[in-house]
């Protein structure tokens, strides 16, 4: 199936102004407020309000290029499958091979923000699911697989690849190389397969909630694997 999903002009503008506010304006003003003391809620409880403003002006903002993916969906739904299946098998594939490299750099079990999620989930998981498997889905493909990729697409797909991959893990790591140690940008690596994937996903099925349901799915068994470390 031949990519041809675009955005207006309104859109892409729509999707860069989530990426300031969501990855960078909202969490820095949450953070120094909690910093200060001056909400008096927990980390999850403030996870739980970023997310879900993040959603809430997506859908705001982004709600009309959701609803165009949808009916994509619906009108190709065994493609969408398929895409959907066949991602599962590459992202393993590329999750394991760049898992060699990990090791070989003995960055295993390091990564700051897999930490902070290890560190929400402990405090109360349910918020921590609700997060990682229905907000962040939804707010992170319409920046990354929407804005970016979709954006840059009908220009050079190359580039398209390159700037959402780039970006998107960027994003995970950015808080922790700039305000902690900057050396943290090397689990950047981490995230360039899923990257990839979400990008291939969305291309060859058409429809951003095939990215979406996939980022959602990987992102469900991540947690299940927290839940039984968390019990053990």
């Amino acid at each position: 199936m031949e990519f041809n999903d675009r955005l207006k002009k309104s859109e892409i503008w729509s999707a860069l102004i989530l990426l300031a506010l969501h990855g960078v304006l909202l969490r820095c003003v949450l953070d120094i407020l909690a910093a200060r003391g001056f909400t008096g809620l927990s980390r999850s409880q403030l996870n739980v309000i970023y997310y879900g403003v993040s959603t809430a002006l997506t859908l705001l903002l982004m709600g009309g290029y959701l609803r165009r993916g949808f009916d994509r969906l619906c009108e190709n739904f065994l493609g969408c499958l398929n895409a959907f299946l066949l991602a599962w098998l590459l992202c393993w594939l590329l999750e394991y091979a760049v898992s060699f490299l990990i090791l070989s750099l003995d960055l295993s079990g390091a990564n700051p923000n897999q930490n902070a999620i290890n560190g929400l989930a402990g405090e109360d998981f349910g918020a921590a699911t609700a997060v990682t498997v229905f907000l962040a889905p939804i707010v992170e493909e319409c920046i990354f697989r929407g804005g970016l990729f979709c954006g840059i697409r009908p220009y050079s797909r190359r580039w398209a690849y390159i700037v959402s991959m780039l970006l998107f893990a960027f994003y995970h790591v950015w808080e922790y190389a700039f305000f902690g140690d900057i050396r943290n940008l090397v689990f950047m690596l981490q995230y360039l397969p899923a990257g990839f994937v979400l990008c291939r996903c969305y291309e060859k099925s058409g429809s951003v909630w095939t990215g979406i349901f996939f980022h959602m799915s990987h992102n469900y068994l991540s947690m299940s694997a927290l839940r039984l470390l968390l019990q053990s």
